[in-house]
């Protein structure tokens, strides 16, 4: 059964939908239990109180397929170390394609930036985008894993009937 992520949309400020990192974290450990997300502190200075951490969202072998850098502050949060991590990966998470239309911190006014996602914002009282699904056993699949398929195979591939072909010689791109 595919990940139902409108059970954890939550209204936030302005009344747009936001979809919570552990969330985000289910539906990537649900689609991809064999990919990582990693992270690495680029700053911890607590005399300052100010933590900026990168996370990464990598493929069973390894390979890079987005990032999401945080920083907050002591001032914005007693947390603040743990809160910069779990933002760098809610990050990472929405520009591999999951939640993307549902995570703001992607966009400035409302606008998502293109260099920051794949998938384009949700505007208000829009349906979600159409579902996308492997073409070869039909699984659903995010908008992340759609083009990094379509970019490696020629087609759209969920990552089980990806370990059943091979790449093209040539990545499109």
């Amino acid at each position: 059964m595919p990940f139902n992520f409108k059970r954890y949309l939550i209204k936030v400020q302005g009344g747009r939908y936001y979809l919570p990192v552990a969330a985000r974290l289910v539906w990537f450990r649900e689609e991809h239990p064999n990919w990582r997300v990693e992270t690495e502190p680029l700053e911890i200075d607590a005399e300052r109180g100010i933590a900026i951490f990168r996370a990464r969202v990598m493929d069973e072998e390894g390979n890079v397929l987005a990032t999401g850098t945080k920083m907050e502050t002591r001032e914005g949060f007693a947390d603040f170390i743990e809160k910069a991590e779990t933002g760098a990966i809610g990050r990472a998470l929405a520009v591999a394609g999951f939640g993307t239309q549902f995570a703001p911190e992607l966009s400035e006014g409302g606008v998502v930036h293109p260099v920051d996602t794949p998938v384009t914002a949700l505007r208000e009282r829009e349906e979600p985008p159409r579902e996308l699904r492997c073409s070869d056993c039909g699984t659903p699949i995010t908008e992340g894993v759609y083009k990094l398929s379509e970019n490696r195979y020629g087609r759209p591939l969920c990552a089980n009937c990806q370990k059943k072909h091979t790449p093209l010689a040539q990545p499109r791109g």
